[in-house]
């Protein structure tokens, strides 16, 4: 798992770089933009991203399996799982919005064994191996085990998705209200979990989520020692549920949104 860990960090590194020559291309006019959805788009750098991610990591590790949002699944022979979203904020990255990510896990049957989210935009990478800690350009990340009571100043940052109904959406954004909980809505989910790990926000909830955006960063936030509250049982199946997660002092607002959304 080591080599692994090691391999998949130079790679999302590079995966970076070559993310931000598409960006500057798109800023002198040179990249497509496709609409696969209502404000779901991909473009050009999506896919050569995440073809670059999965032709360096077969190269070393070409007996585990792939998942890519652009590209689907590859079954493996050995049980592992690659897990990539090659530009998590599609809609942020063609605005040249500095809100967007790559992130990259590798799941096993029963758990996240590694999770990787780098922001291209600051140079800064978060990575973790399960059980060992979570780093931040390999510095160890602070614990967000240490608040006990709610901070009275808690901010929580939230995502929407069409796939749920409107309401869910607004009844969340009531009981943050009512509830005195600030939010924000940044447009990336991953990297909004990397912000939770890093202590920047409180927690992250989104009633709806696919695997590619979150797994890295569940892992992230538990290796820092925040609660997941909802998501983790997206390994059952890799089907999307609703993602609630970060500080422990949350639990019940975590809880009561993830009500709400259905679940």
């Amino acid at each position: 798992m080591q080599k692994r860990y090691e391999v998949a960090k130079q790679v999302a590194r590079a995966a970076g770089k070559l993310a931000l020559e598409h960006l500057n291309a798109m800023k002198a006019g040179q990249l497509d933009v496709e609409v696969k959805g209502l404000q779901d788009f991909v473009t050009h750098a999506d896919r050569d991203v995440e073809s670059f991610i999965k032709r360096e990591l077969s190269a070393h590790f070409p007996e585990d399996g792939y998942w890519g949002e652009e590209s689907g699944r590859l079954q493996g022979s050995n049980g592992l799982t690659w897990v990539i979203d090659p530009i998590d904020g599609t809609a942020n990255f063609i605005r040249a919005i500095d809100q967007w990510g790559i992130s990259i896990a590798l799941v096993s049957k029963d758990h996240i064994e590694l999770g990787l989210i780098h922001d291209p935009m600051r140079d800064s990478l978060y990575h973790c191996q399960r059980t060992k800690g979570a780093m931040q350009n390999d510095m160890p990340m602070a614990s967000l085990a240490q608040a006990d009571s709610r901070p009275a100043d808690a901010l929580i940052l939230i995502g929407q998705s069409r796939r749920i109904a409107f309401d869910v959406y607004l009844n969340a954004l009531q009981y943050l209200q009512d509830n005195e909980i600030e939010h924000r809505r940044f447009g990336s989910a991953a990297l909004g979990l990397a912000q939770v790990a890093q202590g920047l926000v409180d927690a992250y909830f989104e009633a709806d989520l696919n695997p590619w955006d979150c797994l890295a960063g569940l892992l992230l936030i538990e290796e820092c020692g925040g609660l997941l509250v909802s998501g983790q049982q997206m390994l059952k199946d890799l089907k999307n549920c609703p993602v609630a997660a970060g500080k422990a002092c949350l639990q019940k607002d975590l809880q009561h949104l993830v009500q709400i959304s259905g679940s």
